[in-house]
């Protein structure tokens, strides 16, 4: 008798149990997010297509990223387009329009005073990165891929944890062998430097990182490509559009990759922006707070399919946004709790319920 109340007592303990684990929520999923920036990129060719229709040799507006504008369209989220209906405005973050305040704009959520220029020093205030690697991130999970060499000093204000590989650097973060199957990458790209110096091409930074992006699976990738500035400076307007329909046949082999790796592509969330406008007309090739349309930026941003239909755009009475809102946006669809968002500081651009 004491046996059978024993068996009948375990029984209770094990059918408790699994009536218990049925009962708990489900623990939410890993996401990851990949950021791109696209160097000096105006809204009017992202929105507007095709400007300088002489010189492309063809009609004005003819889409220049179509692959890219339908995904977002469609699944995404699209800010800085104003000149649709229920459109928006998107603006830099700082006083000056060129491009390392942006980027720190970008990437730490916050109005910097101090930077005015490209010469200015390592980061002295926390970054994306940095909390991320705060949080207790293996090294490996967080990486940049840039083309370009000034990136660097935007990335980390402490001691560099993260995995990168920068210009014409080796990449750095991994151990000799982990880092072996990038050196003929590297070596192609030193071999066919652009005549422009300081970079990379884009070509090299995207195979890098695609590769990268197969074998590590990271939590937050940083793509930075620099082509659309460099040949906006030449004013080489086929050149800057060449660059980015280059970006629209990526983009595509990027959601190739995602889709290919299962659970993980269907956790990992795409922001795309811009680090300062460009003038219009004859103009275009510069930027400053001089230049008109230099201070607009834009932003897409795509939700991983497993946020999608939780994520809503963010509720703003004024439709206006700017630069200091995607270090938030990052750490939302990261599944954290934006430490950017206060008073003049940004705000998450979607919102998860």
């Amino acid at each position: 008798m004491r046996q059978l109340t024993r068996i009948v007592a375990l029984f209770g303990i094990l059918h408790f149990t699994s009536l218990s684990a049925l009962a708990m929520p489900e623990s939410p999923k890993r996401q990851n997010v990949i950021l791109i920036t696209l160097d000096g990129v105006r809204y009017h060719e992202i929105f507007g297509g095709v400007q300088r229709s002489r010189e492309i040799g063809e009609p004005k507006h003819t889409p220049i990223l179509p692959k890219v504008e339908r995904v977002f369209r469609e699944h995404g989220f699209v800010f800085g387009d104003r000149n649709r209906r229920g459109g928006s405005t998107m603006k830099i973050s700082n006083r000056i329009s060129l491009s390392q305040p942006g980027y720190r704009s970008i990437l730490t959520g916050d109005f910097e005073e101090q930077c005015r220029g490209n010469g200015c020093g390592v980061i002295d205030r926390e970054t994306i990165i940095d909390r991320l690697m705060d949080e207790g991130f293996e090294s490996r999970d967080v990486a940049t891929f840039a083309s370009w060499d000034v990136i660097d000093r935007c990335l980390e204000s402490k001691t560099p944890r993260a995995v990168k590989s920068i210009a014409f650097e080796s990449v750095q973060g991994l151990t000799g062998v982990e880092s072996s199957p990038f050196l003929e990458i590297e070596e192609r790209a030193r071999a066919d430097r652009p005549h422009w110096g300081g970079s990379r091409r884009d070509t090299y930074t995207f195979e890098m990182g695609l590769k990268y992006l197969k074998t590590y699976r990271p939590r937050f990738l940083y793509l930075s490509f620099v082509d659309t500035d460099e040949y906006a400076h030449e004013d080489n307007y086929p050149g800057y559009v060449g660059a980015l329909r280059d970006f629209d046949q990526r983009f595509v082999q990027l959601m190739d990759t995602l889709r290919s790796l299962g659970e993980y592509g269907q956790e990992t969330s795409i922001v795309i922006t811009t680090d300062h406008g460009r003038g219009r007309w004859f103009i275009w090739k510069n930027h400053s707070r001089e230049w008109i349309d230099s201070t607009r930026v834009w932003a897409l941003v795509l939700p991983s399919p497993g946020l999608r239909e939780r994520s809503e755009l963010r509720r703003s009475d004024r439709r206006r946004f700017a630069h200091v809102d995607i270090r938030p946006t990052l750490e939302t669809l990261l599944g954290l709790e934006p430490r950017a968002a206060g008073p003049g500081k940004g705000r998450s651009l979607v919102e998860l319920n």
